[in-house]
């Protein structure tokens, strides 16, 4: 069984499992579930015959349309949770600092870029042991249950609206989500979560990262796609992040070079 329809089947299960217990309603377990039908369906339908040698653990796990970019996710929240924290710091949104290698800002990003300033520190949220249990949650499931992690981390994002990490990797999951044949519009509510997100602290990495890769696969855009990228080379980021964006970076530059190219 291909990675896509073992997606889309394990999805189908969890939207069982969530419309059993009422954390979804009727009207999108309808839609999702036809969606992930149709999508199991046709990837079952193309599946390749199965070879002699079997692939090697490990292997097909980077293999998949989306995959990567869940681990190195994952690997980003495992690296913030072990960190090491400022006083008064959590992994819910006034994120742990650790080491992270200096960056240089490559050329083709724009020369007027400036280094956005963070804001200041927030109030401790009351709910905050229970954010830290969703949080947790949600880094959990992100390795083979994505919309559990959803789950998790739109429920924090419930308890605390500015939350950056709810707010982050709500949107990109969305947008993984969307990669995997998942609905539209979920590509418009993951844009709009990681522009809340750096609307509330413009110094976020993941956001930046996560939005910039955004703009330039799915919307096109890649102006707005290297402000983000080239701002992100700005705030040191940790490598994960650093790996996830540099492709998209390179992409970007290379796209609008082109474009201001005399003909």
């Amino acid at each position: 069984m291909t990675d896509d329809s073992e997606f889309f089947l394990r999805s189908l299960d969890d939207l069982e499992r969530e419309h059993a217990a009422g954390d979804l309603d009727d009207a999108d377990y309808v839609r999702l579930k036809n969606v992930y039908t149709a999508r199991a369906a046709a990837a079952i339908r193309h599946e390749p015959a199965p070879t002699a040698a079997p692939p090697r653990p490990g292997r097909r796990l980077l293999a998949g349309t989306g995959v990567l970019a869940v681990a190195l996710l994952a690997g980003v929240l495992v690296a913030r949770g072990s960190g090491e924290r400022l006083p008064g710091q959590t992994i819910t949104g006034d994120i742990p600092q650790f080491a992270r290698r200096p960056s240089v800002v490559p050329k083709g990003c724009p020369v007027d870029l400036a280094r956005p300033v963070a804001p200041k520190a927030q109030a401790a949220n009351p709910r905050q042991g229970e954010i830290d249990k969703l949080l947790a949650d949600g880094q959990a499931n992100l390795g083979g249950n994505l919309l559990g992690a959803l789950k998790a981390f739109d429920a924090v994002t419930k308890i605390d609206p500015h939350n950056l990490v709810g707010l982050t990797y709500g949107g990109w999951i969305r947008r993984l989500v969307v990669t995997r044949g998942g609905p539209k519009e979920f590509l418009d509510i993951a844009q709009q979560l990681l522009d809340r997100a750096i609307a509330t602290d413009p110094t976020f990495p993941d956001a930046r990262a996560f939005r910039g890769v955004l703009l330039l696969r799915d919307r096109a855009l890649p102006k707005a796609a290297l402000v983000d990228l080239c701002t992100l080379m700005l705030l040191d980021p940790p490598e994960q992040v650093r790996q996830l964006a540099q492709s998209a970076l390179t992409d970007a530059i290379r796209v609008m070079a082109r474009s201001s190219a005399p003909a």
